[in-house]
């Protein structure tokens, strides 16, 4: 069975499925135009009917002051669209109902492609992002989508720069500590073995002055 990823995406978010569906009305045997229309529709989980929440078709969306993307179309020969070039792997975005990602590239086996950010609501062209597809495999997208919460460094547990950075001080610090304790104890032990040393020759010093006296007074 073929990977539906190529014209589909799903999300699930606050008890709502949103799915994003392109299609290719003009793509057929004879014409290869790659004009394309996206529709996301929506339902709630507990619920058994989608509806269409909108729709919009790349002749129709605004390219804006892009300009090095509408360069790279050939603006100078008419009105640049989206379809002068090959889009697929639609992506929803996770906080922004009004936002969805196409890949982009001007054809199947060019090494360059861009990543397209596109406002459903007014039918404009957001952002473009150029990136290198040589590893890529025509349109198969090798990447899964990830978002990182906004709420993140509020959430209970997590680290802030600030108290990450006073974690890894505070940590630091311990260490050192732990280091300077064990080089005085060291230290310490260092001295009593040197003491103990001192006494133990001053005794052997004392006895061998002892076995001496002894000594003469017997030769005596």
């Amino acid at each position: 069975m073929l990977s539906l990823r190529p014209i589909r995406d799903v999300t699930y978010k606050n008890d709502c499925i949103r799915m994003i569906e392109v299609e290719f009305p003009d793509l057929d045997g004879i014409n290869t135009d790659f004009r394309w229309r996206a529709t996301v529709f929506e339902r709630m989980a507990y619920a058994n009917n989608w509806y269409m929440d909108c729709t919009v078709d790349s002749s129709m969306i605004f390219l804006g002051d892009h300009y090095t993307f509408c360069e790279m179309l050939g603006c100078n020969e008419k009105q640049p669209t989206l379809d002068m070039v090959v889009s697929s792997a639609p992506t929803l975005d996770m906080y922004n109902d009004n936002v969805f990602y196409m890949m982009s590239k001007r054809n199947a086996e060019d090494p360059n492609a861009w990543v397209l950010a596109i406002n459903t609501r007014d039918s404009t062209l957001e952002k473009v992002v150029p990136f290198s597809a040589e590893r890529m495999f025509y349109f198969d997208p090798s990447y899964q989508q990830c978002a990182f919460s906004k709420f993140l460094g509020r959430a209970a547990g997590a680290y802030t720069e600030k108290l990450w950075k006073e974690h890894i001080i505070k940590d630091y610090e311990t260490h050192l500590f732990s280091y300077v304790m064990s080089v005085l104890l060291a230290q310490h032990k260092f001295r009593q073995f040197e003491k103990e040393l001192r006494c133990e020759r001053l005794l052997e010093a004392i006895t061998m002055l002892r076995s001496c006296i002894v000594t003469t007074l017997d030769l005596e």
